[in-house]
């Protein structure tokens, strides 16, 4: 089984001290294959360095580089982003939404069987059949 990372699943996971960091651990353990967009590790990056107790921007590189040794990247960027949009127009919605319908789209391209996500509402919008498990 094949699952999909939100960034709000991988800050947790990187940053020991988070409250959710032991229940993102568990995720991260119990699945065969991993998977992420770009676009994700770079929502890690801007979280990672700017939380109450930052990691140094170096950490934080070092910290996405292990990561990605780990973990499927997701590619055809521009492709996704129009569906992205397209699924969003769909809808009728607007606003920062589109980046979790991006997440969506790039879980299906990369056919993961489950998205894991702390924002399972704004997920379920968009996740065209896949399932959807919040953390």
């Amino acid at each position: 089984m094949k699952t999909f990372f939100d960034s709000s699943v991988l800050v947790p996971l990187l940053n020991k001290s988070s409250p959710h960091h032991a229940e993102a651990t568990k995720h991260w353990l119990n699945c065969d294959q991993r998977a992420t967009s770009c676009h994700a590790l770079a929502e890690c990056y801007r979280t990672l360095t700017t939380l109450k107790h930052p990691l140094r921007p170096q950490e934080a590189r070092a910290a996405l580089a292990e990561l990605k040794t780990k973990i499927e990247l997701v590619g055809g960027m521009p492709d996704l982003y129009d569906e992205a949009i397209r699924r969003m127009v769909a809808g009728a919605h607007a606003g920062a939404m589109v980046y979790d319908a991006l997440h969506c789209v790039a879980a299906g391209k990369c056919k993961a069987d489950k998205i894991i996500t702390r924002n399972k509402s704004h997920f379920d919008l968009f996740a065209d059949g896949i399932i959807v498990e919040a953390l």
